[in-house]
């Protein structure tokens, strides 16, 4: 049997990674709608709090909500557990759908950036569902580099998109990125676009937040929106 340095040279996964796969004695079964993902239990639990109280085979569905954990979402998860990151697809999305397309079907000379973008949202909101801290916050730092630093505009459907879960960080920062940016000439937030009135409409604090002047001058930290520690950010 090849030992887990060598495989590592050729897999590219972490020795800790290898170890528990070759080692591990508990596993737990994943059962999604269309595959079955069969773990160490260890491996999960270092990732993922909730993994760590549980040690029976168990279905996706049947422990989060069908809008949250899709199971292309899980797959983004189960891929950074691996490796430490995921691979962009560049496939054509649907912000009108929580799902997350992975079937790799575009011609090979077209990309799609907003798929970056919509894993790394759907990814922050699983994340939050796992409790899965360093799954989080690496797909918080990709939302905050592409909003924030790359100046992207910001349309009201993908703040939409990305609101869903109330109270997370991640509807914090869409947040603070739309009152900070409203009135600048950032790029970002194009405040002529129809679709804000509707958005205020749904999330009415944000709406007063604006109205009030409560912003942090457009300036924003990625350490403001990490998951924490266990104990904090509870949703």
């Amino acid at each position: 049997m090849a030992t887990p340095t060598a495989v590592t040279k050729y897999t590219g996964l972490a020795k800790s990674v290898l170890l528990h796969l070759t080692n591990s004695p508990q596993t737990i079964t994943i059962q999604c709608p269309s595959a079955q993902w069969i773990l160490p239990h260890a491996l999960l639990a270092q990732h993922a709090d909730t993994f760590s109280k549980v040690h029976d085979d168990i279905c996706l569905s049947d422990i989060f909500s069908a809008d949250i954990a899709t199971e292309n979402a899980f797959e983004l998860f189960i891929e950074f557990v691996l490796t430490g990151n995921w691979r962009d697809r560049g496939l054509a999305v649907n912000w009108q759908s929580p799902t997350l397309e992975l079937d790799e079907t575009l011609h090979e000379d077209q990309h799609d950036r907003d798929w970056r973008v919509k894993a790394s949202i759907c990814a922050a909101k699983l994340a939050v569902a796992l409790k899965a801290r360093r799954f989080h916050d690496h797909a918080m730092t990709q939302v905050y580099n592409y909003f924030y630093r790359n100046r992207n505009l910001l349309p009201p459907d993908i703040a939409d998109f990305a609101c869903s879960v109330a109270g997370s960080p991640l509807q914090s920062f869409v947040f603070d990125l739309v009152v900070g940016h409203w009135d600048k000439d950032s790029g970002i937030v194009d405040k002529e676009d129809e679709g804000w009135e509707e958005f205020f409409g749904k999330y009415e604090g944000l709406k007063g937040m604006l109205e009030m002047g409560q912003s942090k001058n457009g300036s924003l930290r990625v350490r403001w929106y990490m998951l924490g520690e266990p104990g904090e950010n509870e949703f």
